[in-house]
């Protein structure tokens, strides 16, 4: 399973409909992200540039895409993105394999 940060931007209606109804979307969030196979780890409203985030697996990057194509389709968002994260031991994993591959790549000379 791959984990990722979610984020997202709600339209302004969706604040109207909040603040007419005030409820805790949490369980909303689950649902949606438990129909693709994935698992909800965090889910938080954020102050910033984005309005909330959540931190999720998912068993594929396909699933994850489906996940997102059936939130944007609600029309509650105004942004919904997905970044991939790594493990420490991951990253390490990486870092290891950036330095032990041989690879002829370099800056374009303009």
């Amino acid at each position: 399973m791959n984990s990722y940060l979610l984020r997202w931007k709600l339209k302004d209606e969706t604040f109207k409909r909040l603040m007419a109804s005030p409820i805790n979307r949490r369980e909303y969030a689950k649902n949606l992200i438990e129909a693709f196979g994935g698992i909800m780890e965090t889910y938080h409203f954020a102050l910033g540039e984005f309005d909330g985030c959540s931190i999720a697996t998912f068993p594929s990057p396909t699933a994850l895409f489906a996940c997102q194509m059936r939130a944007l389709s609600s029309g509650a968002f105004e942004q919904f993105e997905a970044t991939t994260l790594l493990s420490p031991e991951e990253a390490e994993e990486a870092m290891y394999r950036a330095g032990q591959t041989e690879v002829d790549y370099r800056a374009l000379n303009v």
